[in-house]
């Protein structure tokens, strides 16, 4: 069973049906102390992956199913609270960080992630941060996830 998901930053390999590997491209490697942090200030909500093991090159994660096609306003709205109240600003709502297993949406991916009112993060982020769901950099999930959900007629 290897599925194996590329991203900008990163690769991502399913290593059974409960753990997936986050292994940061080189250059990126200072990510995997801010997904940690992310991860273990939201550890205790039931959206979010759990975190398995870490090393100083990969997180090993649970598995939270594939990129969600149906969304809960209910739960969506759960994730923005649980962020605003962890105080974190995810700046990558977008659907392809919206997977769904068994019922329940996850909000991956958060090495872009702002902690405790930052302005920016340690590397300057792509341009195509967050694509058409930010404006001009106003890093606002909740504008975001309202689109997402306006996209799919909610």
């Amino acid at each position: 069973m290897t599925e194996k998901w590329s991203g900008y930053t990163s690769i991502v390999r399913r290593i059974d049906d409960n753990i997936v590997r986050k292994t940061f491209k080189e250059s990126y490697v200072w990510m995997v102390k801010r997904e940690q942090e992310a991860l273990k200030r939201l550890d205790k909500y039931k959206n979010f992956p759990k975190i398995i093991s870490v090393t100083s090159e990969y997180i090993d994660m649970s598995y939270c199913g594939i990129q969600a096609k149906e969304f809960d306003r209910k739960q969506c709205s759960e994730i923005l609270s649980d962020l605003k109240e962890s105080r974190i600003v995810h700046r990558d709502v977008i659907p392809r960080n919206l997977l769904s297993k068994e019922g329940t949406i996850f909000l991956i991916d958060f090495g872009w992630c702002l902690f405790d009112g930052e302005k920016e993060s340690p590397v300057i982020p792509p341009r195509g941060l967050g694509l058409h769901y930010y404006q001009n950099r106003a890093w606002d999930d909740q504008r975001a996830m309202k689109i997402i959900l306006s996209e799919m007629g909610l």
